[in-house]
């Protein structure tokens, strides 16, 4: 594991001790020989690209968030899809069986008025048969003075 000042090239000591100042040159790094090993800019660019834990933490619990949010609402669409189907279905056959007491009215209506018809005929017609006797009997009363 490699400390912060390893990552940055910074090569003081702890922060309570400033670092020694000698006459010899610093010894060079072991790890800086080695070609794998990073430079101080290529580490200082790879530190500014690292992520930090929390944050990564809250944009995977955002991300998470999103996802069952979108997975929710994808439910929720296919449950109203669903009941607008089986309201369209009730709403048909409520349709059908209003049409059909609807017809049955109509034709219950037709017979009651065709019998009213018929009564009204027949009392026409015996209206008609009791004037006729009438202006009979009128008729003799009016012819003698």
């Amino acid at each position: 594991m490699t400390t912060i000042g390893a990552m940055t090239g910074d090569h003081r000591g702890p922060p309570g001790n400033p670092p020694a100042e000698t006459d010899t040159a610093p010894e060079p790094d072991a790890r800086a020989a080695t070609p794998t090993a990073p430079t101080a800019p290529a580490a200082a660019s790879a530190r500014t690209l690292s992520i930090p834990l929390p944050a990564a933490i809250v944009a995977a619990l955002i991300t998470a968030m999103f996802g069952l949010l979108f997975f929710s609402l994808d439910g929720l669409r296919n449950d109203i899809d669903t009941l607008r189907n089986e309201m369209n279905s009730d709403i048909g056959e409520l349709r059908n069986e209003m049409n059909s007491d609807i017809g049955e009215l109509r034709s219950d209506m037709d017979q009651r008025f065709g019998e009213i018809s018929t009564v009204l005929l027949d009392h026409t017609d015996r209206l008609a048969r009791i004037e006729t006797h009438l202006d009979l009997i009128r008729s003799p009363d009016s012819a003698s003075p």
